[in-house]
């Protein structure tokens, strides 16, 4: 989509943009402080929390393809107006679910809208304003993000001692989600129509373009990165840390506070490393610290049992800061990897591998705690070494997504392609 430097709401569509995607990262990341409760109500095992959650990824991956494609060649604020009401009525549906099917409906549906947010995102700053600005508002929105659940996580407990549930908290965010969509529709209007072959010539572009991305190296070794890399810590710290810490015996007031820090890291580790990368212009170095680093902390998490409140709070600072970095890092490099007219697409088949990996990811250590046999969420603790064994499928896949992140080519001496 090309650059609109003079559009009339382009603020205005950028703030809708970040919102929308903000208030769809809330609700991936503060998942695991409603995790017992929508246990108890349904009364359902671990593996099936982890499934339900995972169904939300794994929709959300299956339309990042298709919305990378969709948004070279449809208004984008049309494509994100159909999110929003998709997003709305699987949260609602999901609020209201009484059974497990029910559940994992509203689950998938939430997912195929969230699913269209971070491209959308994408090309509304590509429309509206200059490449060059692209990192630093990329940073800012991510900032935005955390910071937005890390108030909700502290919030939370405040929620729970009013009287509040899973179920007020998702039909809380289904409906905040309805007025977005006049709003787009209205602001979009200054946005011209993309340039896009018509009928049999349109599916073949967009099949050509898929093509030469998936053929592409580099953005296979940044798939595989994401997916084994930052999939693990969007699972380990929006779904998993929270109760082990909890079961570790950390008080829930320390617990909640520590998984409002883990938020707060991760927006800041986003914001500095799109900064520090254009300063150093050393992505892959950088990307590879951060693996490193998340790996590390990783290990002293989940093996440490009950550190001093400080050390797991250092820890704690450590892996989501690491962690956000390589994030950014991955979707900077992708963009600066292919040409300008395939950056949404690519992002698109990035994000997707982040999804599947995140899907697969929330569910295994929810699986491998039935199998051990663990008393369900609510029902008892659960015993610490099962979690432990449980949640070392993360750090092990960390260090192996370093063996492709050292064949990546350098993206840093190409940043004026940004």
């Amino acid at each position: 989509m090309p650059t609109h430097a003079n559009n009339d709401h382009r603020w205005l569509l950028w703030v809708l943009a970040v919102a929308m995607l903000s208030l769809q990262n809330m609700e991936v990341l503060t998942v695991g402080s409603l995790a017992d409760n929508l246990a108890n109500s349904l009364e359902i095992t671990d593996a099936q929390v982890g499934a339900i959650f995972g169904a939300y990824a794994l929709f959300y991956a299956l339309m990042n393809i298709p919305a990378g494609l969709a948004f070279g060649r449809f208004k984008a604020t049309h494509i994100l107006a159909l999110a929003c009401a998709l997003f709305a009525a699987g949260n609602l549906i999901f609020a209201s679910a009484e059974t497990t099917a029910m559940a994992y409906t509203g689950r998938m549906l939430t997912g195929v809208g969230g699913g269209l947010f971070f491209l959308g995102y994408v090309a509304i700053s590509a429309a509206s304003f200059s490449p060059a600005l692209f990192a630093t508002m990329f940073g800012v929105c991510q900032l935005v993000k955390f910071l937005l659940a890390m108030l909700v996580l502290a919030l939370m407990p405040l929620f729970f001692q009013l009287g509040g549930d899973w179920r007020i908290y998702f039909y809380f965010v289904g409906l905040i989600f309805l007025p977005f969509i006049p709003i787009l529709l209205w602001a979009g209007r200054s946005l011209p129509d993309p340039e896009s072959p018509a009928g049999a010539d349109r599916l073949r572009s967009i099949w050509n373009d898929l093509v030469e991305v998936c053929r592409d190296p580099q953005i296979l070794r940044i798939v595989l990165i994401g997916f084994l890399a930052s999939a693990g810590v969007m699972a380990f710290g929006g779904l998993w840390y929270l109760p082990f810490a909890q079961d570790t015996g950390f008080p829930s007031r320390d617990a909640d506070n520590l998984d409002s820090l883990l938020m707060l890291c991760l927006g800041l580790g986003m914001t500095a490393a799109g900064w520090l990368s254009d300063r150093l212009q050393r992505r892959k170095v950088l990307l590879v610290i951060g693996l490193v680093m998340t790996a590390l902390s990783m290990l002293g998490l989940i093996l440490w049992v009950d550190p001093p409140l400080v050390v797991e709070a250092v820890l704690v600072t450590v892996m989501a800061v690491s962690g956000a970095a390589y994030f950014v890092l991955l979707y900077v490099m992708t963009k600066e990897s292919v040409p300008a007219r395939l950056a949404t697409a690519a992002s698109g088949v990035v994000n997707t591998a982040v999804y599947v990996g995140l899907a697969l990811q929330q569910y295994l250590p929810g699986w491998i705690l039935n199998v051990s046999g663990a008393p369900d969420r609510g029902a008892a603790h659960t015993p610490v070494l099962d979690y432990q064994i449980a949640l070392m499928i993360y750090p092990p896949a960390v260090l192996i997504s370093l063996l492709f992140a050292w064949t990546l080519r350098e993206t840093g001496s190409n940043a004026e392609r940004l």
